[in-house]
């Protein structure tokens, strides 16, 4: 997801890697959306796994079920490595429409006889 949202060149907001209980069979990782040169603690927390693929989201000072911290080591690692797949051009999804199909030239003709 950081990946995704950092495609979107935001200007005034800063995207930080949060995880909580890390190393534990109880870690979690979220998104931590924070306005540009605000610390961490200030930010809205994108939580994709607490309800099962449904983005959860809440403010981390308000967040009690999950003790957040930063993790940037962790987001350099992620942008990285996303910018070296971009690099070997592995695509994001860009569109929802179906690619129609082409009537082949080998003799078929689009239209039933």
């Amino acid at each position: 997801m950081l990946a995704a949202l950092d495609a979107l060149k935001l200007a005034s907001l800063e995207l930080h890697w949060g995880e909580a209980r890390a190393g534990t069979m109880r870690e979690n990782n979220a998104i931590v959306v924070t306005a540009k040169g605000k610390p961490f603690q200030s930010g809205i927390v994108l939580d994709c796994w607490r309800h099962s693929g449904r983005v959860h989201w809440n403010s981390v000072a308000a967040d009690h079920f999950f003790p957040w911290k930063e993790n940037a080591a962790y987001a350099r690692f992620v942008r990285a490595r996303s910018a070296r797949a971009i690099k070997r051009q592995l695509a994001f999804q860009t569109r929802n429409e179906a690619k129609k199909k082409r009537a082949s030239s080998a003799g078929f003709s689009a239209k039933a006889h």
